[in-house]
């Protein structure tokens, strides 16, 4: 089973002009970053074919000592340029490589001469592999600056992660920014970056962590969550529930999407850590988004809570009366 929030349950007389410009500059970013990443292939692709990718080729093979039929991951050129040629952190990047099983037979010194004859290929490989956009935006392992934080907020991994997170973005992001405006909306906004942003530097230097990206806005998708959790738990979302291929439309409270998201994420959390390597989920930001928005809306705007119980009472007596 799976649900999909689509929109808040009541009509409202204000536009989420905010939302939407969010929706249509990270759709912006994605597209750019898709465009990037097009053009960082052809630039792998031409390198490998040139006579310097053969040799890095025929070197690698040489190295792992795998039998001619015996598929491994890092002794393709374009495998090991794609990975190292486009990313920040070369010294991660050589030992991610050096640590595969490929080259589990090579010595301290074997190892070392490898390295420095990636070292120098990589170098060549360069003046033809642009650096990857999406991982100028990403916010790299165990970093603070807060620049980062904020434009991997906005940056994805794909297009299926940009649409999922904007259905959560209009679906709990619209109502929010009607009911306590725009400015108020965009400061939950920023104290959301900041959390989880803090919160991934921290967890990364713990686990010793130097290659892992933290992109996507689903951290932030959960702060709104959070905050809604607290505003008006019962306030009804229109949604789809998903019994296998079976699309079922439903109204849910706030509660149930706090439930089963919040509350899941909070168990995994505690269950297998702050990320789950299987999927490449960032659990971590996901909770930490949830309580930043539930804490922050408790201390900021109880006397709002009142108000919006009684305008979602006269709403469901209006529509009921209208029946």
């Amino acid at each position: 089973m799976f649900i999909l929030p689509l929109e808040f349950g009541y009509k409202t007389t204000q536009r989420a002009w905010l939302t939407f410009f969010l929706v249509g500059l990270m759709l912006f970013i994605h597209w750019r970053v898709e465009i990037n990443a097009e053009k960082v292939g052809e630039a792998v692709a031409r390198y490998c074919a040139s006579d310097d990718g053969e040799a890095f080729s025929k070197l690698l093979r040489r190295q792992s000592q795998l039998p001619d039929d015996e598929d491994a991951e890092y002794w393709r050129c374009d495998s090991v340029v794609g990975l190292i040629a486009g990313v920040g952190d070369k010294p991660g990047a050589y030992d991610y490589v050096l640590d595969d099983d490929s080259f589990a037979h090579l010595d301290e010194r074997g190892q070392d001469r490898l390295r420095a004859d990636l070292e120098q290929q990589v170098g060549k490989a360069e003046l033809y592999v642009p650096r990857l956009l999406q991982e100028k935006l990403a916010q790299p392992a165990q970093s603070l600056n807060p620049v980062r934080m904020l434009t991997a907020t906005l940056a994805h991994g794909d297009w299926w992660h940009v649409i999922f997170n904007m259905v959560f973005l209009i679906a709990f992001g619209c109502i929010l920014e009607v009911v306590i405006g725009p400015i108020a909306y965009l400061g939950f906004m920023f104290a959301s970056v900041l959390t989880v942003g803090l919160s991934y530097a921290i967890a990364t230097q713990l686990n010793g962590d130097t290659l892992g990206l933290s992109l996507g806005f689903s951290g932030v998708d959960f702060t709104l969550l959070g905050a809604l959790l607290f505003l008006m738990p019962l306030a009804p979302i229109k949604s789809i529930v998903f019994i296998g291929i079976i699309p079922i439309p439903m109204r849910l409270g706030v509660w149930v999407f706090g439930l089963v998201f919040l509350g899941g994420q909070l168990w995994f959390l505690f269950e297998q850590g702050p990320f789950d390597e299987s999927t490449g989920v960032n659990t971590l930001a996901h909770a930490v988004g949830g309580v930043t928005g539930f804490v922050l809306a408790a201390w900021l705007l109880r006397p709002l809570k009142k108000q919006l119980s009684d305008l979602l009472d006269r709403a469901a007596v209006q529509e009921w009366s209208q029946r």
